[in-house]
């Protein structure tokens, strides 16, 4: 009975463990998404999602924090608007998009999902394809045409 107390013991601090590790990372990207928008603060925030869990697609992509032939990924984060730009801030990812290179994007609405697709991210190349559900989903389209952004269809 000994024994089986024991093995019982390891397996739930090796449970405990994992979830303290997991916990910690999650806290961690979360502190990294809060300060990238926090560097944002100064231009002037006009308008945030709040937190989301944000889909993106990136392809033949490359800035200067990052380099991906293919890559999809899910994480949490938040879109914002400045005055001179619509960033995505999601974990360790940041990608920028001026006003003057929305003209090349397009965005729809499908449900309550917001998806952006771009080939001109700001301080990089390749294609970058978001998609979030949002609440105002339809608010955020307007406000991404207003600024230049083609309507899909």
């Amino acid at each position: 009975m000994d024994a089986l107390a024991g093995v019982l013991g390891v397996g739930l601090s090796v449970v405990v463990f994992s979830a303290t590790i997991t916990v910690f990372v999650f806290w961690l990207v979360g502190r990294v998404t809060a300060g990238a928008i926090a560097k944002l603060e100064p231009e002037g925030i006009e308008k945030r999602s709040g937190p989301r869990w944000i889909r993106t697609k990136l392809r033949d992509f490359q800035n200067e924090t990052r380099i991906a032939s293919h890559r999809i990924s899910v994480n949490r984060g938040e879109l914002v608007l400045v005055p001179s730009a619509f960033v995505v801030a999601a974990g360790t990812l940041l990608v920028r998009f001026d006003n003057t290179d929305l003209p090349s994007a397009e965005v729809w609405v499908e449900g309550e999902r917001l998806h952006f697709v771009s080939t001109k991210p700001a301080g990089g190349t390749g294609t970058v394809d978001v998609r979030v559900p949002l609440p105002d989903a339809n608010d955020w389209l307007v406000a991404l045409r207003a600024r230049g952004a083609r309507l899909r269809g």
